[in-house]
C-alpha cells in the first residue's frame, strides 16, 4: 500500500486516510474494542487505520485529485507527465505542512 508520512502520522495515499504507526497497514477492532494493525496485530491507538482520521485537507484534496487525473484510462504518456506535476505540487504542499 502506498502511503505518505506527514507530521510523523503515515496517510494512505489512495483513500488518504491515517494508517497504523508500525506498519502502514488498516486496523480492525476485537470483541472486546480493542484495535489492532491488521498486518503485525498489535495494539494501537484509536484514529489509527480504522478510517476515523483524515489526511489533512490541502494532502487530501491533492491526492483525490492526482487519483482522479492518474486513473488507469488515460493514456501512459499523459499520466507520466500529470504524475510529475502533481510530484512538484506535493513537495510545495509537504514543506508548508
Amino acid at each position: 500500500m502506498s502511503f505518505i508520512k506527514v507530521n510523523g502520522k503515515k496517510y494512505s495515499t489512495e483513500y488518504q486516510t491515517r494508517l497504523t504507526d508500525c506498519c502502514g497497514a488498516f486496523s480492525t477492532y476485537d470483541d472486546h474494542g480493542s484495535l489492532y494493525c491488521k498486518k503485525c496485530f498489535c495494539e494501537v491507538d484509536h484514529g489509527q487505520g480504522d478510517g476515523s482520521e483524515e489526511m489533512p485537507t490541502p494532502l487530501k484534496e491533492h491526492f483525490q485529485k492526482r487519483n482522479t487525473v492518474l486513473s488507469k484510462d488515460k493514456p501512459k504518456r499523459l499520466r507520466e507527465m500529470w504524475a510529475k506535476a502533481f510530484d512538484n505540487e506535493l513537495r510545495v504542499l509537504l514543506e508548508k505542512a
